[in-house]
């Protein structure tokens, strides 16, 4: 009898599924997963250290803890191995500002959603666990998710896009397919047969082996640029190399949804907010063809703006830019003056635009440009992913509507305030999406306030805010180091460290006295204190007091480090030649 070709082909269909069904169940046994989502086709790592171990308390109870040896960039955190069958188990990623620098887990905004979740609701099953990682970009986040994928993650809460330029990466072209060969690559992936067969043949292939030698490989911690010492002088201007950092971006945050789907957990981004009118560009420069005489005249008139701006006359100022940026409208500092000029003035839409265009024309870009955040939206959109709008939450927040020093503690680092504003808004949507199941009343929430803010080591944030002083210092942000150890000095002034470095900061922006008094506190709490007997000896000298110069370069001499001994050397010798003179 013979068959029709529709049930002919009916049969050899039905054959070929129940074939590829024994297939399927083989190698679920075997323990072949399907590739879900892609492999980052832009840079590996050397090596990976799990963020995560195995760890038994007092009591015989089984925890993941944080690896003792990747806590110089993470939180130190813990949650049960074996996640409770009615438990919600919630993972922060990002940067340094998830981690919450620069502070620490407490009075970031994970910090925040915990106490939160556990004021509102003490006996809920709710574990959120702080995975942010200093200096982490988007790749770095979407490998790590790769490891938490294995911890039975319910939602992942991601704040990435400011580190997307922190480290050197090379892209190289990559092979293009068809786009039909694409998606068929893509519905292929849930397959563990078809991943099976990619894992053994795609390395034999010319396409498997050009996709591999495009792949930059990493180290397995963050190298950043600004580590190398010469700080924002070593960015250049780099369109092709900003454009490509912008597709791996979009990349990544595809392949991580990807990822959050495979294994059934929800993700909801937060748009990256930055500091606008209280932080300048870290570099400005001018376009590299300009003439030598055109960039004179250039900066005459951009003088002449900052100028007529000290003197409160806008008129002038926005004369002087106009005729400035006729000349060369590439300087961030252009546009970073203007936003001030237009923000005195209480044009405060202009004013986020221009301020905008400076972080955009910035070559050293330590904050997210417009073209990470329309990204980031147009992503959320096309894969229906919820956002929250922290930089619009910041806006609103600052008094004047510019995001400045109200809600910022420096470049992209907000306040303890905002930090706890950004963990309402993320619990909030987590309750009206019915992740949560709890209410969030206003007595839990200033409750959760009242403790946290109690709980505050304040020795601890002094010297947090030391070091990020030291860091904008550093950068050449001399005005904004200068507020930061004051900050520090108001939180703690009794640490000799934090007075020497005030001496430091004050000393840069021009207030001699004032760094001689942070100096000479500093010399109360530590009397062998040699680096700040050597500066204060400095400052003496440049204002001709001599001999007490003298006394304090012999006491950096004594009590001083071996490696600045030729330093302390050099300048006993120096002012011993010039009273030497005098006599």
């Amino acid at each position: 009898m013979k068959l029709s070709l529709s049930k002919r082909l009916l049969f050899a269909g039905t054959a070929m599924l129940l074939a590829l069904g024994v297939v399927e169940g083989f190698l679920a046994l075997v323990g072949v997963r399907p590739e879900s989502y892609l492999p980052d086709a832009y840079v590996g790592f050397e090596g990976y250290t799990p963020l995560f171990e195995e760890w038994t308390d007092e009591e015989g109870k089984l925890w993941m803890r944080t690896v003792p040896s990747r806590r110089m960039f993470f939180n130190d955190q813990r949650f049960s191995k074996v996640k409770p069958a009615s438990g919600l188990r919630v993972f922060t990623l990002g940067g340094s500002t998830t981690y919450g620098r620069p502070y620490r887990d407490p009075t970031s905004f994970t910090g925040w959603m915990r106490s939160l979740v556990s004021k509102a609701s003490p006996e809920a099953p709710v574990e959120i666990i702080n995975a942010g990682g200093i200096s982490y970009a988007s790749y770095r986040v979407a490998r790590l998710m790769e490891e938490l994928l294995a911890y039975q993650p319910d939602v992942f809460v991601i704040y990435t896009g400011h580190n997307e330029f922190l480290e050197k990466r090379i892209y190289h072209k990559r092979p293009s397919l068809p786009t039909g060969l694409i998606r068929m690559a893509g519905a292929a992936r849930h397959l563990r047969s078809a991943t099976w067969v990619k894992r053994w043949i795609e390395p034999l292939t010319e396409a498997g082996r050009e996709e591999e030698k495009a792949r930059q490989l990493l180290k397995g911690e963050v190298d950043a640029v600004l580590d190398k010492g010469l700080g924002p002088n070593a960015y250049v201007r780099d369109p092709e190399g900003q454009q490509q950092i912008l597709e791996h971006y979009t990349f990544n945050l595809h392949r991580m949804v990807q990822m959050a789907r495979s294994v059934g957990a929800e993700v909801l981004f937060v748009q990256p907010a930055s500091n606008r009118s209280a932080c300048s560009p870290f570099k400005s420069a001018f376009d590299e063809n300009l003439s030598a005489e055109k960039r004179q005249r250039w900066q005459a008139y951009y003088d002449g703006a900052r100028k007529a701006f000290e003197s409160r006359d806008p008129e002038t100022t926005f004369a002087m830019l106009n005729a400035a940026e006729a000349v060369d409208a590439t300087p961030a500092s252009l546009h970073y003056v203007r936003g001030r000029t237009l923000e005195a003035t209480g044009r405060v839409k202009e004013a986020l635009q221009s301020y905008q265009r400076a972080i955009d024309e910035d070559v050293c870009p330590l904050r997210a440009l417009s073209g990470i955040q329309q990204r980031l939206s147009e992503a959320c959109q096309q894969l229906q992913v919820k956002l929250i709008d922290f930089d619009a939450m910041q806006c609103a927040l600052s008094p004047s509507g510019v995001p400045g020093a109200e809600v910022f503690l420096d470049h992209v680092h907000p306040t303890i305030e905002s930090h706890r504003q950004l963990a309402l808004a993320i619990v909030r949507h987590m309750i009206d999406e019915q992740w949560l199941n709890l209410k969030l009343e206003a007595s839990a929430v200033e409750d959760c306030r009242q403790e946290v803010l109690a709980g505050i080591d304040r020795k601890e944030h002094a010297m947090a805010m030391c070091n990020l002083a030291k860091l904008l210092g550093w950068a050449g942000k001399h005005a904004e180091a200068y507020q930061a150890s004051r900050e520090a000095l108001g939180l703690h002034a009794d640490l000799p460290a934090i007075q020497y470095q005030a001496g430091l900061a004050a000393y840069l922006v021009g207030s001699t006295e004032q760094a001689q008094e942070h100096y000479r506190q500093a010399l109360v709490l530590a009397p062998e204190y040699g680096d700040a007997h050597c500066n204060l000896g400095v400052v003496l000298e440049e204002a001709g007091d001599l001999e007490t110069a003298r006394f304090h370069f012999q006491k950096a001499l004594e009590h001083g480090s071996a490696e600045h001994k030729a330093r302390d050397q050099e300048n006993l010798q120096r002012v011993e030649a010039s009273l030497k003179k005098l006599k």
